[in-house]
Parts: C-alpha cells; sequence; structure tokens
C-alpha cells in the first residue's frame, strides 16, 4: 500500500484547521443498506491496478492511489457501493427522466398531479439543455480533467459488473430497471444538480418574468416600502476606494458605516463559517472553521471522503456521483461555504415571425433550430417534446409560469455560456491547490452553485514561520451585462433583455477579478452567514444579486463572538 497522511480528528486540529462535516459529521451511510465496509476489507486492493480502499470506523472511504486518475477510480468505485440511488436519481433528474422511473398507475390517489410534477420536471432541464451540455464538454475540458472524469465512471461501472455489486434495496422495491453505465457527463451532470437546485436557473429566470408583468402589464401587487437597513460594516468585502481593486476605477462615495443591523430573519437552519488569520492564533497559521447545515436527509446531501495520491491528500466533502470537493482541506489549503445568492440566467425578449422559424435581431431575420425529443411516462403515454433553440439560448416560454400571450423569451445561463470550462473543473483543481494563487485560478472556472466561500492556507513555498493567507470570494461567474433602466429604474439583471438588439445582450462573462472578495483584511479575520457580501456601493451592472448590506441573525453573532476573542490589536485565543 501507498504510504499518505490519512486525516484524523487530531490532525484536524493541526496548524492549519478547516472544522465541518470532514470532522464531525455523521457517518456516510450506504443507501443500499450494506455494511459500512460494503464488500470490501479494510486495506482490500480494489480491482484495479495501484488504488486501495480503507473504511474508517465511520465508514467513510479513504482511496490512496498510485496516481490521482487511479484514486478518482476508487472513489467512483466506493461513491457506488455507498450512494448508487442518490447518483442515478441525480443524473436522471437533470437528464429529463424522472416520469421514465417514477411515474405512478392512473389508479394511484393523487397520481394526475404527482406525475405533471415529474413531467414538469423533466420539460424545464430538457429545455434548458443541462444534458446535452455536459455530453457536449465532457470530453473537451482542459488539462487533465476529462481523465479524471473518465476514471472515476470506470470505478463506478467496475463495481456494477464486479462479484461485490449489490442491488439498493430501492431498486428492488421500486422495481427500476437496472442502472445504465455511469459516464463522464454523468457526473458533470451531479454537478449541475445541486446547482440547479441551490442557484435556480428556472427560479432566476421566472423572477424576471413576473418583473415584466409587473411593469409592461401593472400585473403585481404594490410592494411595501423597502425599510431595511444599510449598514456598510456589515458586509464582508469592505467599502471599496476602487472596484476592482487594482483597476484604477472609481466606486461611488457611500454613506458612512452605521451600527450594525440585521438584514432579516432567515427562518431556515443554514450554514456559517469564519477564519483566522494566522497573525492572530496562538499557533501563529490560519484556522478556518465552517459549519455548512441543510436538512436531514438520508442520504445526506454531501459525501465525505480522502483521496491521496500524486502528492494530492485531500479530504472533504463533495456530491454523490461528482469527483470534486465544496468543503475541504489538504496539506496547504482549506475551504468551507455557505450558500450565495447566485443570479445565473436572464431571459431575453423575442420577436418572433408568424411562423415560428425566425426571430429578428438586428433588423435581419435569425433562424429559430429547433429539435424533438420524447418524455417516456412509466406504464403512460409519452410526451413528446419540441425544443426550440436561438443564438441567445432556448426558447422558455413552455417552462414558465404566465407567459403573456404573443410574447416570446429565451434563457441566457451563465452555466453554459462557456463551452470549455465547468464549475466541476473548480471542484477538482481547488481540492490540489498547494498556494493561494493556485486556488484563484481553480475557482476561477466556478459558475454554480454559486457560494460564499472562506479560505486558510499557508502556501506549499512560504518560508517557515509563514502565517499564512486568509481570504473570502463569491464563487460565481457574472455575466457582462449591458445597464437596462426601465421607467426610470435600473433594472439590469433583474428584468427580460430585448433581444431585438444584439448589443442588448452579453456574451461574455467578466474576470474573477469582477466577483466579490477580499484577502488578509485588516482586522484578521472574516466571516460569512449567508449576509450580504457586499456594500451598496456593488454596481448593479456588475451584479444585480448581491447589491445591498446588513446582517443576518447568525452573522451578526458569529461577529459579535469574534470581536471578542479577537478585540482589535490583541494576539488571539482561539486554540488552547
Amino acid at each position: 500500500m501507498s504510504h499518505h497522511h490519512r486525516p484524523t480528528l487530531s490532525t484536524c486540529l493541526a496548524a492549519l484547521l478547516a472544522l465541518g462535516p470532514a470532522c464531525g459529521d455523521a457517518p456516510s451511510a450506504p443507501d443500499g443498506g450494506a455494511t459500512p465496509d460494503g464488500a470490501v476489507a479494510p486495506d482490500g486492493a480494489l480491482p484495479a491496478t495501484g488504488v486501495d480502499l480503507v473504511r474508517d470506523s465511520r465508514g467513510v472511504p479513504h482511496l490512496y492511489g498510485a496516481s490521482l486518475a487511479k484514486a478518482m477510480y476508487g472513489l467512483g468505485y466506493a461513491t457506488a457501493q455507498d450512494r448508487l440511488f442518490q447518483m442515478h436519481l441525480r443524473r436522471m433528474t437533470m437528464r429529463g427522466r424522472l416520469a421514465e422511473l417514477f411515474a405512478v398507475p392512473a389508479s394511484t390517489p393523487g397520481a394526475a398531479a404527482f406525475n405533471a410534477k415529474l413531467i414538469d420536471s423533466d420539460r424545464a432541464v430538457r429545455t434548458l439543455g443541462y444534458g446535452v451540455h455536459a455530453d457536449a464538454i465532457a470530453t473537451t475540458l482542459a488539462g487533465d480533467i476529462p481523465a479524471l472524469l473518465a476514471a472515476y465512471a470506470d470505478g463506478v461501472n467496475a463495481y456494477l459488473t464486479s462479484d461485490a455489486y449489490v442491488r439498493p434495496p430501492v431498486f428492488v422495491d421500486l422495481d427500476l430497471p437496472a442502472p445504465e453505465p455511469w459516464t463522464a457527463a454523468d457526473s458533470i451532470l451531479a454537478w449541475d444538480w445541486v446547482g440547479y437546485y441551490f442557484s435556480s436557473a428556472r427560479g432566476d429566470l421566472q423572477e424576471e418574468l413576473d418583473a415584466y408583468r409587473c411593469v409592461v402589464l401593472a400585473d403585481c401587487a404594490p410592494q411595501p416600502p423597502c425599510d431595511l437597513p444599510l449598514d456598510e460594516a456589515a458586509a464582508v468585502v469592505p467599502v471599496a476606494t476602487e472596484w476592482p481593486p487594482g483597476s484604477g476605477m472609481a466606486v461611488p462615495a457611500v454613506a458612512p458605516p452605521g451600527t450594525h443591523a440585521i438584514r432579516g430573519e432567515v427562518e431556515i437552519k443554514a450554514s456559517h463559517g469564519w477564519v483566522v488569520h494566522g497573525s492572530r492564533t496562538t499557533t501563529g497559521k490560519p484556522v478556518l472553521v465552517g459549519e455548512p447545515q441543510l436538512a436531514l436527509e438520508a442520504p445526506s446531501t454531501w459525501y465525505e471522503a480522502h483521496l491521496a495520491a500524486d502528492g494530492v491528500d485531500v479530504r472533504g466533502v463533495g456530491l454523490a456521483g461528482a469527483p470534486g470537493f465544496i468543503v475541504f482541506w489538504n496539506q496547504h489549503v482549506a475551504q468551507t461555504a455557505t450558500a450565495g445568492g447566485g443570479d445565473v440566467a436572464d431571459l431575453v425578449q423575442l420577436d418572433v415571425a408568424d411562423d415560428g422559424l425566425t426571430h429578428t435581431v438586428d433588423g435581419a431575420p435569425q433562424p429559430i433550430a429547433s429539435r424533438q425529443e420524447t418524455i417516456l411516462v412509466r406504464g403512460g403515454t409519452p410526451v413528446p417534446l419540441t425544443i426550440r433553440t436561438t443564438q441567445y439560448g432556448p426558447i422558455v416560454d413552455g417552462i414558465l409560469d404566465d407567459v403573456p400571450a404573443g410574447t416570446s423569451f429565451a434563457a441566457r445561463l451563465v452555466e453554459h455560456a462557456v463551452t470549455d470550462s465547468h464549475s466541476i473543473v473548480g471542484g477538482i483543481d481547488a481540492m490540489r491547490a498547494t498556494s493561494l494563487a493556485t486556488y484563484q485560478d481553480a475557482i476561477a472556472h466556478w459558475a454554480t452553485p454559486s457560494i460564499n466561500s472562506l479560505y486558510a492556507g499557508v502556501d506549499a513555498d512560504a518560508p517557515a514561520g509563514d502565517e499564512g493567507h486568509i481570504a473570502y470570494h463569491s464563487l460565481l461567474r457574472i455575466p457582462d451585462r449591458v445597464r437596462q433602466v426601465v421607467d426610470g429604474d435600473d433594472l439590469t439583471g433583474r428584468f427580460p433583455i430585448d433581444g431585438t438588439s444584439s448589443a442588448n445582450v452579453w456574451t461574455t462573462l467578466l474576470g474573477r477579478q469582477w466577483a466579490p472578495h477580499v484577502v488578509d483584511p485588516p482586522a484578521g479575520y472574516l466571516l460569512s452567514g449567508n449576509h450580504l457580501p457586499v456594500g451598496s456601493w456593488y454596481d448593479s451592472v456588475v451584479y444585480a444579486g448581491l447589491a445591498g448590506t446588513g446582517d443576518t441573525y447568525r452573522s451578526l453573532r458569529v461577529r459579535y463572538r469574534l470581536a471578542e476573542l479577537l478585540p482589535p490589536g490583541a494576539r488571539g485565543w482561539i486554540l488552547p
């Protein structure tokens, strides 16, 4: 067996800390009902040269590979043992095949409504083109990512064809067919699943359509005046004199900070985290604490694992089916996350010809392509689906509510705007980062889910005694939007774009430096409790979804505790 460092609870409390699910969460329970060790004995070699799978007392898989690809193979094998149904459900959701699997007989009480929801979900993801996009980019991503995704898929399929394979009881209970072989594109879709449900492209599109109905048709209820406090000091990113940093671009003047005010109660139990610079800890190294929180589920949304190969020794939590981490630590860097508020889609209003074959752009007709798909319905009649696509993206009239008669809209999706990258690249590259710079290069690929990331790290080439870096980043990609003023109000990013002029519709995404971020702040610590990361100075043309200020109750409490522990000028005493 290859000799690599195996993280334990004691190593979680080393100089570089990343406390979260990887250190204190419940075991990853197999959804197939097998024993925690499955069919692979401790220290057992998988049916592939150069990879060992060891499960600890909590059932967490540790993969030791002769190469990172081999470790990824082992990760695919172990994840299929533990979470096969969850993986299968996610990819079938994102391929628009739920009705094919789960539609119930018409005689079942509530069958019509239940089946309609399945078909609605299938229609939406097919229209938005997630499966088509994943299939197109799976083998074209840069570097070794296609090879790593293929190795992971090979591991999944090796388990499915091995003597160790145990058909999960849920497949038996629901009389489901055997899962099809896993593919690299399926891993991309497993990642897209969390972005689709947490960032909600469909929800963003519906909000813009609702704004259109309100402004153009006066079809909305009067809104109460907004009396939320503006507290510039509550922002993660401090008041700036220029943005992005180093650009020389001036930021409008803002009101001076007031007292910390609460933005509004968050009724759900959500995430928080904080990070302290090494100059303020007794160890002289940064400390990172993360507590990502979701509703209790079985199996968990997250999947915990440890990979060791090719100089990479990383442990954390990601998604079953998607080989990449969202909360993790390795020898040099660590990351935790809270949910962000990314606006990941825009509506584009079209001028469609009466025959439906073209739409007008810059005074000339442009073709509307179409393709036919069929939504299979278990025990029922197949549903034909025509998907029409424009130069801006798919026409989404059929998946939005209350589209006004005589209007038509296309969707411009942030996550599909770049064909040579994907967030899963960020998830894989970040986990093997060795410095702040390589970490930032990795997260530049990130589009969805939009999250607030807290970072701690000591660069691999840092001199002895280096206190490292801490940072906050909004992990997202921001469209290079054109300012949109409607009836005197700036509705950039919140109202359908007029697609009859190509100059109105964004075609590129801004660089990483435009996303909210701060590195090594003077206070020596950073925190996130899903509160707004930027102040009112943040330009809505850049990103409407994050403009504003104020704490949540959780971020306010964390802020007060950190201020008590780390008063200005004092050395912190986080650890005994």
